[in-house]
């Protein structure tokens, strides 16, 4: 979510922060009086008007962390695809001739795309990011460089170049590629793509976007 605030543009992952740093350092709230405390807790509004107040400009000299959650590394192109049907291109096999090798389709990604079929696509630029800071998807989303929604069928697409754990943009070390992508309910998921080096193949896996649960520093993120 962004808002205005005063003329300044507020990501929902910058209050997020905020909020959060003054729960971890609310042992200095110690220092106020039982009364100043008292005031704060039924002038609430206020009070964060009065310390918003106090602390204007004391950032003038800081560098600016606009988009330090997600670095860009690269664009990936995809071609226009056909009609889609997830079932006959997301196999488990072990045939070194499928185009994607995937080793293991965790259950989430079985019950929500499998039976996932898509009309065509038109071609794309697939931008890779970078994941800088643990985070979890809602705040990710929130940022205004991630365009996050992508289509199965593109997801497959920048898998196929890398199939067989190939060198290439992608992640192949067992971290995270992720997209965000709409389920047969049309309910928005985050589909992961590792690559497992012991096995030889992809696991392909779906989490909740609004699941709280961090995503590690180091993965990718792929969006439009």
């Amino acid at each position: 979510m962004i808002t205005i605030t005063g003329g300044h543009v507020v990501s929902g992952r910058q209050i997020a922060e905020l909020a959060d740093v003054l729960v971890k350092h609310q042992h200095h709230f110690g220092s106020i009086s039982t009364r100043d405390r008292i005031w704060v807790i039924k002038n609430t509004e206020t009070a964060i008007g009065l310390f918003a107040e106090a602390v204007k400009g004391c950032g003038k000299d800081e560098v600016s962390y606009q988009n330090k959650l997600l670095e860009f590394m690269t664009t990936i192109h995809v071609a226009a695809t056909e009609r889609f049907k997830a079932s006959e291109h997301f196999k488990e096999s072990n045939n070194r001739r499928m185009v994607v090798q995937v080793q293991l389709l965790r259950g989430s990604f079985r019950r929500h795309f499998l039976g996932k079929i898509e009309r065509a696509s038109e071609a794309a630029d697939i931008k890779v990011h970078k994941l800088l800071q643990l985070s979890n998807h809602i705040l990710i989303v929130a940022e205004p460089i991630y365009k996050c929604e992508i289509t199965l069928g593109q997801f497959f697409s920048v898998l196929s170049p890398q199939g067989n754990g190939e060198a290439g943009p992608l992640l192949t070390n067992g971290a995270a590629n992720i997209a965000c992508i709409r389920d047969v309910e049309g309910t928005l998921w985050a589909v992961c793509a590792n690559w497992n080096s012991n096995y030889g193949g992809w696991e392909i896996g779906s989490h909740s976007v609004v699941n709280p649960q961090g995503w590690q520093a180091g993965l990718q993120l792929l969006s439009r």
